[in-house]
């Protein structure tokens, strides 16, 4: 029995023309389950803790800075620094929380947190737009993944509280 040989082109017309036919059922109406709504889990990324994903759980002081928009490279000038313990320990507690992330404000960053740990560290995130706007939390830790999250209201008013007005 001799066997057939068929042309490279004609070959990859065929498998072209099952891969078109797979692609095509797949994606027909019908074909897939049904998609069924579920709760995600709390490590799905929507959310984060920034205590403990930062180990703020240690905080000794918080360092509130204010950066000036128009000059980039100018250093951040301190407005706030808050060191007393049972300050510190409450505004943690309200910090411990899942935090609802959403999109990047598309901002300068005109306040900036620091929080300084126990062991000689700092963590650092963005928390106000030179233009106004609602303020967020961001960093360039990995878990932010790129987004901007959502201060506890209970933080925000009192971190309002004791900021000078800002023009």
């Amino acid at each position: 029995m001799k066997g057939t040989r068929r042309s490279p082109a004609k070959a990859v017309l065929a498998v072209m023309a099952l891969v078109t036919a797979a692609v095509a059922s797949a994606c027909s109406p019908g074909t897939a389950a049904p998609l069924t709504p579920t709760a995600p889990p709390a490590t799905d990324g929507t959310t984060v803790n920034v205590v403990r994903l930062s180990g703020l759980d240690t905080t000794v002081e918080l360092e509130v800075l204010e950066l000036d928009p128009d000059s980039p490279g100018a250093q951040p000038v301190p407005i706030l620094a808050v060191s007393d313990p049972q300050t510190i320990e409450w505004m943690i507690g309200v910090l411990d929380t899942d935090v609802p992330l959403g999109p990047r404000a598309r901002c300068l960053v005109q306040v900036l947190l620091r929080f300084h740990l126990a062991d000689g560290t700092t963590q650092e995130f963005g928390y106000a737009c030179a233009d106004g706007g609602p303020p967020f939390l961001r960093g360039e830790q990995g878990f932010w993944q790129g987004m901007d999250g959502a201060p506890p209201a209970e933080f925000e008013a009192w971190l309002q509280e004791q900021l000078p007005p800002r023009p």
